[in-house]
């Protein structure tokens, strides 16, 4: 009986220890953790807490797993986990600063997100695809979005704080936005940003955003002439169908910039290109080719980085001694 007595005391000690190894361990490896009465999964670092997945209807995160707090939201796998299937209605705590890349991606169901008064970045497809999503908060502390962060959603208001100093590429195309709060002045935007968004269409043929960058194209014209003052194309001419059957588009020689799927024409286009244009998008292709143009041919000055770049992915050029655009009518 002493011999038993003796070990059960050291039984308190042996809990302890292995409760501390427990919590220690994620400084040395990840480990995966479920809380069955949030429905929530986490990843476990060292110091913070993951929310990576969710198996509930209504789900409000833990501000904390494990005594460490909840700093980001993440992903096991696009579509890979159970929450796409179930989740209706998503909580954001406080301690979240991060809400990371494909975090929510294709989430059929979810139509409301709350909280997150702290988050500062919303990485790439965060949101991408949710199209029954109409609500978000105001994200008061918001600095960067990433590309496609809000993507083929269906927001329908949209409020940024004065914080937000860069948007990504199509971040909120695709939505019904009809209207948008935000001080874009200092802005820097990706392109294609709004695109195809309710109150875009309202702003005319040309939408310009302070930063100079003509994100879309809403006229029908065979001849455009964009305005003075422009300094970037930004996707402006994606996509360009049946309204863009041969058109001619001369641009101003503000512009310093050409983006990514800014000339994509279902026949064709020609795109007057002046040598103010020092960088035209690469994209990341790696066959060789471009995304900046297709179906398109550019008619640009001798020595211009247009021609250089013409020459480098074989796209069809004129060179012409000096570019005119035609007056106005004709």
């Amino acid at each position: 009986m002493q011999a038993i007595k003796k070990k059960l005391k050291y039984i308190p000690l042996i809990v302890i220890t292995l409760f501390v190894i427990f919590l220690l361990l994620p400084f040395i490896t990840t480990i995966k953790i479920y809380n069955p009465f949030a429905g929530v999964y986490f990843k476990v670092h060292g110091t913070y807490a993951v929310a990576v997945d969710y198996s509930k209807k209504n789900v409000i995160i833990p501000n904390r797993c494990m005594f460490r707090p909840v700093t980001e939201t993440g992903n096991v796998g696009i579509l890979a986990g159970k929450g796409h299937l179930v989740v209706e209605s998503v909580h954001i705590p406080n301690t979240v600063q991060k809400i990371g890349v494909a975090s929510f991606w294709g989430f059929d169901l979810l139509k409301e997100v709350t909280g997150g008064e702290n988050v500062t970045i919303i990485e790439d497809g965060a949101f991408l695809g949710d199209d029954m999503l109409r609500d978000i908060p105001y994200f008061g502390d918001l600095e960067t979005i990433g590309s496609d962060a809000f993507a083929n959603c269906s927001l329908q208001y949209l409020e940024l704080p004065s914080s937000v100093i860069e948007i990504g590429d199509e971040a909120f195309r695709f939505n019904s936005i009809k209207e948008l709060k935000a001080d874009l002045t200092n802005v820097k935007l990706g392109y294609s940003v709004f695109r195809a968004n309710p109150f875009e269409k309202e702003m005319g043929e040309f939408a310009i955003y302070p930063d100079g960058s003509l994100q879309a194209y809403y006229g029908n014209k065979e001849i455009i002439i964009i305005p003075d003052g422009v300094t970037s194309i930004s996707g402006a001419f994606d996509d360009c169908g049946e309204g863009c059957d041969d058109v001619q588009i001369y641009i101003p020689s503000t512009v310093e910039i050409i983006t990514d799927f800014s000339f994509w024409f279902y026949n064709h286009g020609t795109v007057y290109i002046p040598d103010s244009v020092k960088t035209i998008g690469h994209g990341h292709y790696d066959d060789g080719t471009q995304p900046t143009f297709s179906n398109a041919s550019i008619v640009t000055t001798k020595g211009s980085y247009a021609e250089e770049f013409a020459k480098e992915y074989n796209i069809d050029y004129t060179i012409v001694d000096e570019i005119v655009p035609p007056a106005e009518g004709q």
